[in-house]
């Protein structure tokens, strides 16, 4: 592996193998305009010509017109890196809210924390906020309902 794949999983470099495989429908080991464009697609994006070829102009480092292997690798390395980065925020507001650390935030331990910040939440917005979050109804929020939430944004 070089440089570009250093701190990526193997997981994720055979994903970003695949995703470029896929993207490259003519198999010439190079990314066109048109490819992006329909890879885009493929994310439920859709760039306009000229958004594709500001992507095309932002990873293509050697400047020829496509992106190769290498360039995409170092455009998706980042994204993980920034999907990590994501991660490990979620985690620690997480474990700021559980403050008794047993992998759930309880209306009390949410209106505790809420109640350091200065524009306070009423007692029916806390227990709305609870409501909202807790998918399986058990009265508690566990850590995948507090990540597919935006109790996290709305929060802090």
């Amino acid at each position: 592996m070089d440089d570009s794949s250093e701190q990526l999983t193997e997981e994720q470099l055979d994903l970003i193998k695949r995703s470029f495989n896929k993207m490259d429908q003519n198999n010439d080991g190079r990314l066109s305009l048109g490819e992006i464009i329909k890879g885009a697609q493929l994310c439920g994006q859709n760039p306009t010509k000229e958004e594709a070829e500001q992507m095309l102009k932002e990873f293509d480092l050697n400047g020829n017109g496509f992106v190769e292997f290498d360039e995409y690798l170092a455009m998706m390395k980042e994204s993980f890196v920034t999907l990590d980065i994501e991660k490990e925020r979620m985690k620690a507001a997480f474990q700021t809210l559980d403050q008794d650390n047993d992998g759930f935030i309880t209306t009390r331990e949410l209106r505790f924390a809420l109640k350091l910040r200065d524009d306070c939440f009423s007692k029916q917005e806390i227990d709305q906020i609870v409501n909202e979050a807790d998918i399986n109804g058990d009265g508690r929020i566990d850590y995948i309902e507090f990540i597919e939430s935006n109790l996290c944004k709305r929060c802090f």
